[in-house]
């Protein structure tokens, strides 16, 4: 019993930290949010293709807009400048918890790289201990 009482008394993992349902839901916003910026990009880069475009079909063909168009246009760009807003309030969350995971995590790494680097050393030391007492054991023995 005083085994198990040691074991848990030494035992590197902290018993409290992010569960992996926190994980998961932090990934998940992370992915909606990486969703949601990829999404607006490429709507960006459509509503700058077309707007160029019209441009040049008005300056060079001296074309006549159409304002329907344009209200389209000028809707896809609201949109768009409504999505980037709420992106930039929904950053500093994201950005705060990522950090906060990483950290956990790298501290994670930095007590799994001790132990393996301290448990070679470890097992040694048990094993001359066992030698030893076997040693003496025998010795008692005899």
């Amino acid at each position: 019993m005083d085994y198990f009482r040691a074991m848990l008394l030494t035992s590197e993992e902290p018993i409290w930290g992010p569960s992996d349902s926190e994980s998961i839901q932090l990934k998940r916003d992370e992915d909606l949010y990486k969703q949601e910026m990829v999404r607006l990009e490429n709507d960006l880069t459509e509503l700058e293709s077309t707007v160029e475009d019209l441009r040049g079909s008005v300056i060079n063909r001296k074309t006549r807009v159409n304002m329907c168009d344009v209200e389209n246009m000028a809707l896809i760009l609201s949109k768009s400048s409504k999505t980037v807003a709420d992106l930039k309030t929904k950053f500093p969350n994201l950005q705060e918890s990522l950090k906060g995971l990483l950290s956990l995590e790298m501290e994670k790494i930095v007590r799994e790289e001790k132990f393996l680097k301290e448990e070679p050393e470890r097992l040694e030391l048990a094993l001359r201990r066992c030698k030893k007492l076997t040693g003496t054991l025998v010795t008692l023995k005899r």
